[in-house]
């Protein structure tokens, strides 16, 4: 559902998954790459605005895709 959501507002969505540490009590917007672009962090922050999730520094043991540029994580608090 959320997928759908992001897609029909443009977003580009490449990988669906789960986290190998669960479950994830909250949910967060990380941004993957060490030093984003203005325009990523644009992004992020409109993430942010319409999933209401908090962006997030990238915890230590987190992995990602090595093609993604922002990883949404949705934990148990996360409401639709």
């Amino acid at each position: 559902r959320v997928k759908k959501k992001l897609t029909d507002q443009q977003f580009q969505v490449t990988e669906i998954g789960n986290t190998d540490f669960r479950p994830q009590e909250k949910s967060a917007i990380v941004l993957i790459k060490e030093r984003p672009s203005s325009d990523l962090t644009d992004v992020a922050h409109t993430l942010q605005s319409e999933l209401h999730i908090p962006l997030k520094e990238k915890p230590a043991p987190l992995t990602a895709s090595s093609t993604a540029d922002i990883l949404i994580i949705l934990g148990d608090d996360f409401v639709e």
